[in-house]
């Protein structure tokens, strides 16, 4: 494995004045909501290069099967298949994570889509499937949460948010977008309340155009710096187990 800013140095105590080189992100799992593409999956590929694995949530078979084939090149993989909107199949995730990923201490929520619509010309199908997604993403990470808090290893949470949620452009109408990504930042401000056991932030891209998952891997490697409320880089939920 070559060696990249994902990397760190540790020094060797057994030999004083020198150092070695050691992947930062060893002895994590990553779970990537959205992984397979995009953000998420270079978030993925990321992590997976510098020591840690990953588990790919994603609904398209053939893209979940070739990010993991992809991944396994460098080291641990596994994929879970699931349409987000269903909530039966969120539902089965869920228990998925639970028995067989319990271990997992990092989590991007970087699932998302964007179909520019006018308001009047919403309808309820349209919105719902915004709606719906903000529903899984609130249980999947509810369920990692307890996960990482039972495990007591704690972790660190990146929501991709977006620009969107807080200003409004012509050219790409986005009511309903805008909703569900304001109702994923809302959740990112408000459930350290609820938790006394996190800290909150998110991060918000300007667009997907050259965002390479550096800015939500770069949180995750940040959190190793977080050591109570209030005491996190911007963009990380940091869990203190």
């Amino acid at each position: 494995m070559s060696m990249n800013w994902l990397e760190g140095r540790d020094h060797n105590m057994e030999e004083p004045g020198r150092s070695m080189s050691m992947p930062v992100f060893a002895g994590q799992k990553l779970v990537v909501v959205g992984g397979s593409s995009g953000m998420g999956r270079q978030t993925a590929e990321d992590v997976v290069a510098a020591g840690g694995s990953a588990v790919i949530i994603g609904e398209d078979p053939g893209k979940v099967d070739d990010t993991v084939q992809t991944l396994a090149k460098e080291g641990s993989a596994w994929g879970i298949t699931a349409d987000l909107a269903d909530r039966q199949q969120v539902d089965r995730v869920r228990q998925q994570l639970a028995s067989e990923h319990a271990d997992a201490t990092l989590l991007v929520n970087a699932a998302g889509f964007f179909i520019p619509k006018a308001f009047l010309d919403y309808d309820g199908g349209s919105y719902d499937a915004y709606l719906e997604l903000d529903r899984a993403t609130f249980f999947i990470t509810q369920t990692v949460v307890k996960c990482m808090i039972e495990h007591g290893r704690g972790g660190a949470i990146v929501n991709i948010g977006s620009m969107w949620a807080h200003q409004a452009i012509a050219a790409t109408p986005s009511s309903g977008y805008s909703v569900a990504k304001g109702g994923l930042h809302a959740l990112t401000r408000n459930w350290p309340w609820n938790s006394p056991r996190t800290t909150s932030g998110s991060t918000r891209p300007g667009g997907a155009a050259g965002y390479s998952g550096f800015r939500a891997v770069s949180r995750l490697r940040l959190s190793n710096d977080c050591s109570g409320a209030g005491g996190c880089a911007g963009g990380i939920v940091a869990v203190d187990a």
